[in-house]
């Protein structure tokens, strides 16, 4: 079987890998200058310069199977995030995964205590084998991902100092109203995994 795939982006690269692995003849063509449609790298005087989205985690499920992660000299940031609100900087991270952070977690403003202990339970309701469907929670069908954190109890300056600038940047919705669903799965990916750039780039 002869296939032509159109597109060298993520998504033509893998549908060739796996017509490949079936034993199709594969031609792939591509418009721009090179592979890799929206996640590709330029290097500029000696600096790699990420287009697209320039994150990868290591738990996502169907690119496992398709990377080869020790090849890819994969560089891992530590879990959490620093808010910087023109103030000073607050950490808040994951003290299981990343001792060093417990203390300075503990201590920042951006979220009460009530809301990191809250939070913990939002990250456990994601783990697999918790005791919810993809569609569902707590028996409720699926609502936006702001109607979540509201309803698991986050306060309002938590949501606005983290999470609409951390999943806004990941919906590229800082209303935060993309289905909670997406909040779930990253959480997830989050939790299980490490977050990470290849070391010669995206």
């Amino acid at each position: 079987m002869k296939v032509i795939v159109v597109g060298a982006g993520v998504a033509g690269l893998t549908c060739a890998k796996v017509l490949n692995e079936l034993g199709a003849e594969v031609a792939v063509f591509e418009a721009s200058d090179g592979v890799g449609g929206r996640v590709r790298t330029d290097e500029r005087d000696g600096f790699l310069l990420d287009r697209g989205f320039q994150v990868y985690f290591t738990s996502y499920p169907v690119s496992r199977r398709h990377l080869d992660h020790g090849a890819l000299d994969l560089r891992a940031f530590d879990p959490g995030a620093v808010v910087h609100r023109g103030r000073g900087r607050s950490v808040l991270s994951d003290p299981v995964r990343d001792p060093k952070a417990f203390l300075p977690t503990l201590l920042s403003g951006e979220a009460t205590f009530g809301d990191k202990l809250r939070t913990v339970g939002v990250a456990a309701k994601t783990l697999p084998g918790a005791a919810t469907s993809a569609g569902r929670e707590n028996g409720r069908a699926d609502v936006s991902t702001l109607e979540y954190l509201r309803s698991s109890g986050l306060s309002e300056r938590y949501i606005d100092a983290f999470f609409r600038p951390f999943y806004g940047g990941i919906t590229l919705n800082r209303t935060l109203t993309t289905s909670s669903r997406v909040l779930r799965f990253t959480f997830r990916m989050l939790a299980t995994g490490r977050t990470v750039v290849p070391a010669r780039g995206m």
